[in-house]
C-alpha cells in the first residue's frame, strides 16, 4: 500500500506529539530522581525530533517536485 505525502506528514505529526510526551516523562523522571533515565529520554526524543524534522523536510521536496537522489 502506497501512502500519500500528506499521509506521511499526519504520521511524522503524531511521531512529534509522541517525542513531546516522552519529553515530559523525561521531565518526570527528573524530578523524581532518575536523572539516568531522563538523560536517555532526553537523548532519544532528541534523535526522533532531529529524523522527523530531516523526514519533513525530504516530504516537503519530493511534495515540491524538487527531490533529487543524494
Amino acid at each position: 500500500m502506497q501512502r500519500t505525502v500528506a499521509q506521511m506528514e499526519a504520521d511524522l505529526a503524531s511521531l512529534w506529539t509522541h517525542a513531546d510526551a516522552f519529553l515530559k516523562l523525561a521531565q518526570e523522571h527528573a524530578v523524581a530522581g532518575n536523572l539516568p533515565i531522563a538523560r536517555k529520554l532526553t537523548e532519544v526524543t532528541r534523535a526522533l525530533k532531529a529524523d522527523i524534522t530531516k523526514l519533513r523536510s525530504e516530504l516537503r521536496r519530493v511534495s515540491e517536485g524538487v527531490w533529487e537522489l543524494a
